[in-house]
């Protein structure tokens, strides 16, 4: 999930690997292509968190969004559209059952910033 090829072209796609069968397969992307985002498994879901992503100018900008990847239904959903900080360059961890995401990477700041994410509190849509 996410990442560039030659030319600084934000790869599109994504693909699954079947641990069972050593197969790789291709699923359906996220909302938007990203660049440096954390992926975090949890409770047999992926969650893919932050990085950067092309703005509406063209421009690559913080992607503070939460997305969560269903494989039965093979796709994609925001389960948190804006974390409330820069997540550019933050990291991801499952802990205790919750998304742990922190960074030292705010523009201009020494500050970290830190969030708790409980993706049981989000209920599943159909």
């Amino acid at each position: 999930v996410g990442g560039v090829r030659d030319g600084f072209e934000l790869v599109e796609e994504a693909d699954v690997y079947d641990f069972s069968t050593g197969v790789w397969s291709t699923c359906s992307a996220p909302a938007k292509p990203r660049l440096t985002a954390e992926c975090v498994v949890l409770d047999g879901s992926c969650y893919l968190v932050g990085g950067m992503s092309k703005g509406a100018d063209g421009e690559m900008e913080a992607n503070r969004s939460i997305e969560v990847y269903d494989a039965e239904a093979d796709a994609w959903r925001v389960l948190v559209p804006d974390v409330g900080f820069d997540t550019s360059f933050a990291r991801a961890f499952a802990v205790d059952g919750k998304i742990l995401i922190f960074t030292m990477h705010s523009e201009g700041d020494t500050r970290a910033d830190l969030a708790i994410v409980d993706p049981s509190r989000f209920p599943r849509s159909n």
